[in-house]
């Protein structure tokens, strides 16, 4: 297993989210780096707390792609 740092991992998911949509990419800042509820989200964007959760979903198994295909074992 190979070990990657805190910051090698925080540039390659600035790398990824870079490629993704600016309002896929806010919704990833909001909740993961920012920690707001799935309520606040759905509110700021104004989608359905189960279209943030689907979103949220996809985003979270292309970034695991993402890094496996980077050499990032999960």
């Amino acid at each position: 297993a190979s070990f990657v740092s805190a910051k090698e991992l925080g540039a390659l998911i600035s790398k990824f989210l870079q490629h993704e949509k600016k309002n896929e990419r806010a919704i990833f800042l909001r909740r993961y780096w920012f920690f707001d509820s799935l309520t606040e989200i759905s509110t700021r964007f104004g989608f359905s707390e189960s279209k943030i959760k689907s979103i949220l979903w996809r985003q979270r198994s292309r970034l695991k792609d993402f890094l496996k295909k980077e050499g990032f074992d999960i």
